[in-house]
């Protein structure tokens, strides 16, 4: 072989070498050559996490394997060209998880809050009964119209407020009363009806035996209370048999972290349970509406949504007085557990979700889901937020996954359900129907 070709072999080799070597660190970057279009473009990836973990995933209906395990709580499926993907995810008795996924250059779509849901995986763990509420795990039953507790009896015949002290307010139609009773000491009971105006009438010199049309505990002493009449607004302690009129006239309240919210024909007010200093967030003129039918705040008092008379939905931001108009038609609406989601009914049969953020390039506001010829009933956070519960007028009971990404992922849960609750401390569901007390792990 002549020196010329071994100098053309030479140059060649090295020549491919190079080439190839920065052909391996051009793929490892990421990088494609998109021969259709006649462009380098960058890949992007997709990432999933869900519960249970161990499960079949499939993209575009290719197998994927799943990489969950010890060191791993999910599978990232990395060096996708940028498109659009479906991504299933399933598993044997459980009902499937879809999404229409967008692969963006150098970025990851990321699903890690799916939940599948077993498909009649519920347990029956009693019989039928009219309704029951729940608090750490105790239950108190309705049956025949009559509220027990591990047999005993309850007085009155729903339940307001079950603490987690084992507390229990209840209510009499008979009666047109307000009880408070003990789960350990049932045989002791107070009528709060009685303490109230007794304390009204020695305390603040104001005769007249008054209905009460509203209570809830402090947050913080379930001894303590605050009670909302047909005209005022009062703290009450049972123990200390003290009483304090918070305001002459109020037409709903709520109680977040340590404040009482409330409205009146004027506007919306503040009372810290601590310092007992009463403040104006807003005037009815200022937010433009004549009136609030209802009140309620999230967890951390931060955030108000106000329903009106006319069936508006309005935001308020309590430290900024800012609002927003969430909608025109609402109904039901409830925060969700980290205060920065709203789920809200409207036209009677549409879920939405209202997203509080700051960022006003953010999309707020989505439409989840249609209930098909029925309305809400009710809703109830899942867990974090990633998922509601929804009950309609048929008693149709759907776990409703959260997200403007399409399909929006519906399970059935059960038909003829009476009344359901969220264990978030047990992650279990428990419902009742005409079968029976039944309980599914969430």
């Amino acid at each position: 072989m002549t020196l010329k070709t071994r100098r053309f072999l030479f140059y060649t080799l090295t020549f491919l070498f190079v080439v190839a070597a920065a052909g391996v660190v051009f793929y490892s970057s990421g990088f494609r050559i998109d021969f259709k279009n006649q462009i380098i473009t960058e890949t992007g990836g997709i990432y999933i996490k869900s519960e249970p973990s161990s499960i079949q995933i499939t993209l575009n209906g290719k197998p994927i394997k799943n990489d969950t395990g010890i060191f791993r709580s999910g599978t990232l499926i990395d060096n996708l060209t940028p498109g659009g993907y479906v991504v299933t995810v399933s598993k044997d008795n459980f009902y499937n998880w879809q999404k229409n996924a967008s692969v963006e250059p150098g970025a990851v779509s990321v699903f890690d809050s799916i939940v599948l849901v077993p498909e009649n995986g519920a347990q029956k763990i009693g019989e039928a009964i009219d309704n029951f509420y729940l608090q750490n795990g105790k239950f108190v039953f309705k049956k025949n119209g009559a509220l027990t507790f591990e047999g005993s009896s309850v007085v009155g015949d729903s339940i307001v407020n079950f603490t987690k002290s084992g507390s229990i307010i209840s209510y009499s139609d008979k009666t047109k009363s307000y009880h408070l009773s003990n789960i350990f000491d049932l045989d002791t009971s107070l009528n709060l009806n009685v303490i109230f105006n007794n304390l009204k009438e020695a305390r603040l010199n104001l005769p007249g035996v008054v209905p009460i049309v509203k209570i809830e505990p402090y947050p913080f002493n379930d001894r303590r209370f605050v009670i909302m009449t047909g005209r005022a607004l009062y703290t009450i302690d049972t123990e200390k048999l003290e009483i304090e009129q918070v305001d002459s006239q109020a037409n709903d309240f709520v109680v977040a972290d340590n404040n009482i919210f409330w409205v009146n024909s004027d506007g919306v007010f503040r009372y810290n349970l601590l310092f007992k200093t009463a403040s104006t967030i807003s005037s009815l003129e200022d937010l433009n509406i004549s009136s609030v039918v209802e009140l309620k705040a999230d967890d951390s008092g931060n955030n108000l949504a106000l329903l009106t008379g006319n069936s508006e939905l309005i935001m308020l931001d309590v430290k900024t007085k800012g609002t927003s108009l969430v909608s025109k038609a609402s109904g039901n609406f409830e925060f969700g557990p980290d205060g920065k989601l709203l789920a809200f009914v409207e036209n009677g049969s549409t879920i939405r979700i209202y997203r509080i953020t700051e960022d006003s390039r953010t999309k707020k506001l989505y439409t989840l889901f249609t209930l098909p010829g029925t309305l809400v009933d009710s809703i109830a956070w899942y867990g974090g937020g990633s998922y509601v519960f929804v009950k309609d007028s048929s008693k149709n009971l759907r776990f409703i996954e959260i997200d403007d990404k399409l399909p929006i992922n519906a399970a059935l849960i059960s038909g003829g359900v009476a009344d359901f609750v969220y264990d978030r401390e047990e992650k279990a569901l428990y419902f009742n129907t005409p079968s029976g007390l039944w309980k599914l792990g969430l």
